[in-house]
């Protein structure tokens, strides 16, 4: 199987989330270099595998790559280096799209160096193309932090969209990736809205999920083996002690919902609910945007060790991944 060059994007923040996963799950996968936003990576996945893979926003075969300037001279490098390139995967037939993703915003398909770049590939694809399909995607990837820019063939085939204050599939499988849940035996979401974190934890290995949300209407009971449904306030349900392996959750933030009592009191309740229902070495990961005080309120009251506190921008908010752990009993003597 050939090696792969890959561009994998992701929510900024979520670099090393990523990285260590396409470490991990891809076949053979290497990481290269990270920066905002963005792994780059050698694997010898499969393209079905890179298409499907659920961590990063898109995936990209690179094509070429150049040194980092301005945009008109890397455009006459990739046209030279064009001639002799071989496409990384199968060229459909039909006119590619071309597109220059500069630090994250796409350069209007009218400026004067996109529209040189978009002839050369197209002239190049011509030559190339042998199979069939949909279109392909060409894009030239630029970003401030990297030292080379890339031209590649865009792999993945889009993921659904969202309804407005839900998490993207990606987002929701990088904190399914925040703590191993291979062969975990009850992972619990006591905040889960549609499922979408729930769901997340099985495929990354979970063998069951409870998953609770006092809104009956955001719950979306889909019969899937190995996931049980709840709707009403967390602090009630009932989980024997010390048997949920780990906690994956996205707790309401105090800063776009109103909070009773405010985001403090919820989050000490977060933490004591924790105590209870961890078992001994079970972790908590969270994802919030609450005032730090809230955090540390809820590590008081659980009595867990934080491991983790990570920065992450998520749908143009700033957050933190938080992942804290329960102490193992102590052995008596």
């Amino acid at each position: 199987m050939s090696l792969l060059d890959v561009v994998l994007l992701c929510p900024p923040g979520f670099e090393e989330l990523v990285g260590e996963a396409a470490a991990r799950e891809l076949l053979h996968g290497v990481e290269l270099h990270r920066s905002s936003g963005l792994v780059r990576a050698q694997t010898e996945a499969s393209v079905q595998q890179l298409r499907s893979w659920p961590c990063a926003t898109n995936a990209f075969a690179v094509i070429v790559e150049v040194p980092r300037s301005n945009l008109e001279q890397e455009v006459r490098q990739l046209e030279e280096r064009l001639s002799t390139a071989a496409p990384p995967v199968a060229l459909p037939k039909g006119t590619p799209l071309v597109r220059v993703h500069d630090d994250g915003r796409f350069v209007p398909a009218t400026n004067r160096s996109a529209l040189v770049l978009a002839e050369a590939t197209q002239t190049w694809h011509r030559q190339q193309a042998s199979g069939t399909g949909r279109s392909a995607e060409v894009w030239l990837i630029r970003r401030s932090g990297l030292r080379s820019s890339f031209l590649t063939i865009r792999l993945s085939v889009g993921k659904p969209n969202v309804r407005r204050g839900q998490l993207r599939p990606e987002v929701c499988a990088a904190l399914a990736r925040v703590e191993s849940l291979r062969g975990a035996g009850l992972v619990l979401d006591p905040f889960a809205g549609s499922g979408a974190i729930g769901e997340a934890c099985l495929e990354a290995g979970a063998k069951s999920v409870w998953l609770n949300d006092l809104d009956k209407s955001a719950v979306r009971k889909t019969g899937r083996e190995g996931v049980r449904w709840t709707s009403v306030d967390f602090r009630k349900l009932r989980l024997a002690p010390g048997t949920v392996d780990a906690i994956v959750t996205d707790p309401p933030w105090g800063r776009n919902w109103t909070i009773r009592h405010g985001a403090q009191h919820l989050y000490s309740d977060i933490g004591f609910a924790a105590k209870a229902w961890l078992r001994p070495g079970g972790a908590l990961v969270l994802l919030t945007g609450a005032p730090e005080r809230a955090v540390e309120h809820l590590l008081e009251a659980g009595n867990l060790r934080c491991e983790m506190l990570s920065p992450v921008l998520v749908s143009g908010s700033r957050a933190r991944i938080v992942r804290a752990r329960k102490g193992r009993a102590r052995r008596r003597r």
